[in-house]
């Protein structure tokens, strides 16, 4: 955005020498010579550039360039301000990363549980059901189709967030098989 966008339109190839430098080492550059602002293509009244890198866990992964009409527009403020915006979009780089990485934890944690609990609840519930095929045929009936529903939703509900209705019905038939299971005076 700015001045003269299309001549240095966002997200183009990276050809001039002192941006691939400063992505490869990481340090701020104020440059002002045609060679590293013009573009052969679209000629430019600009003439002088901040190129600033970000970086994430240290190492640099984007640029930001300003650019300016002369490089006596470029003092200590200007400097300052560039490496600060930099430094601020670094730092979001690194939270949002961050984020991303605990939220994945999360899953993965929830996952090892449902992954301990599950084979159990499965085989308690299996069989609850199948000694009530004996004593109680109509609640066996109504539990065998409550519990193809329960794992449905879990199955289906494995992947994203659930409403908390959802959530709540899943508990009362959960809870419902518990009872099944160990009767009501014992929950």
């Amino acid at each position: 955005a700015g001045a003269e966008k299309e001549v240095q339109p966002m997200g183009s190839p990276i050809v001039k020498k002192a941006t691939l430098e400063a992505l490869e080492d990481g340090e701020l550059r104020v440059v002002a010579t045609l060679e590293d602002i013009d573009h052969p293509q679209k000629p430019t009244s600009l003439k002088a550039s901040i190129i600033v890198p970000m970086s994430l866990h240290d190492k640099p992964v984007g640029i930001l360039k300003f650019y300016y009409r002369s490089e006596k527009k470029i003092d200590e403020t200007q400097r300052a301000m560039a490496e600060g915006l930099g430094n601020l979009l670094s730092m979001q780089l690194s939270l949002a990363e961050l984020d991303a990485q605990r939220e994945l934890a999360t899953r993965m944690e929830l996952r090892a549980l449902q992954a301990q609990i599950n084979p159990h609840f499965l085989f308690n519930t299996i069989n609850t059901i199948a000694s009530l095929i004996r004593t109680n045929p109509g609640r066996a009936r109504v539990m065998l189709r409550e519990f193809a529903v329960f794992y449905r939703r879990t199955l289906e509900g494995s992947q994203d967030l659930i409403t908390l209705e959802q959530e709540y019905l899943q508990t009362l038939r959960y809870l419902g098989f518990e009872i099944a299971r160990f009767g009501e005076e014992r929950i």
